[in-house]
């Protein structure tokens, strides 16, 4: 099923966050794609984190997954983010494989 942040170009799917996607078709026959990313919803990293005890009897902390996603708000990309760890890892509870888990907004899209 297409999502609707999916464009399908010919030559292969982009996946991003589309507000408008024109076509082109110039006078020498090349095919351009005009996207407009205004009011695209903000990109979120979360990381996901494991205490752990090393070698020497420290305990440390690993990054057990790291997650992008769009979302409205922190909050709703905190709740994306708890889904798409469990269903990446196939869990009903993220606190199985992590103790915590931090969510913050990306500095760049990907």
């Amino acid at each position: 099923m297409r999502q609707p942040w999916c464009l399908l170009l010919p030559d292969g799917i982009i996946f991003a966050p589309i507000k408008a996607v024109s076509q082109i078709v110039l006078s020498s026959g090349f095919t351009v794609w005009c996207i407009d990313w205004s009011g695209c919803m903000p990109r979120f990293v979360a990381r996901f984190f494991k205490d752990v005890l090393g070698e020497a009897g420290r305990v440390g902390e690993i990054c057990q997954c790291t997650v992008e996603l769009d979302a409205s708000n922190e909050r709703q990309a905190t709740e994306f983010a708890k889904q798409k760890f469990c269903d990446l890892h196939g869990l009903h509870d993220w606190t199985l494989h992590a103790d915590r888990f931090e969510v913050k907004p990306a500095d760049f899209p990907s």
